[in-house]
């Protein structure tokens, strides 16, 4: 009776184990993408950037529009390239991502050929 007790103990421990495991990957949340983590890393500039940007239209309000049109013409010019940078690095990492594939297609092509040539 005790031999069977345990038998029935040990089963239900890797049933449960299976199933515990089984839901942590299940529920695990997805990795970001280089592009989420490169934005994620670029909120904290864009924050500053509101920020100053603010501050100086607050210390510009009784100097004249002129002036704080210019200084907030300055800072989405600064946006538009910090924007344009961050595309340009995600771009160019899709690029070599891209490359490294076909470089490993073509040398997993080459090991196929190979082997069935030495068939």
């Amino acid at each position: 009776m005790a031999q069977h007790d345990a038998r029935d103990f040990m089963a239900a421990f890797a049933v449960g184990a299976a199933l515990g495991v089984g839901a942590m990957l299940l529920l695990r949340p997805e990795p970001p993408t280089r592009a989420q983590r490169l934005l994620r890393e670029l909120t904290p500039y864009r924050k500053q950037l509101r920020k100053r940007v603010r501050r100086a239209s607050r210390s510009l309000r009784g100097r004249g529009d002129e002036l704080k049109d210019e200084m907030l013409a300055i800072g989405r010019d600064f946006l538009r390239d910090l924007r344009a940078e961050a595309n340009e690095i995600v771009t160019q990492a899709r690029a070599e991502l891209a490359r490294a594939v076909e470089d490993e297609v073509a040398r997993t092509r080459t090991r196929r050929e190979r082997r069935r040539a030495e068939a």
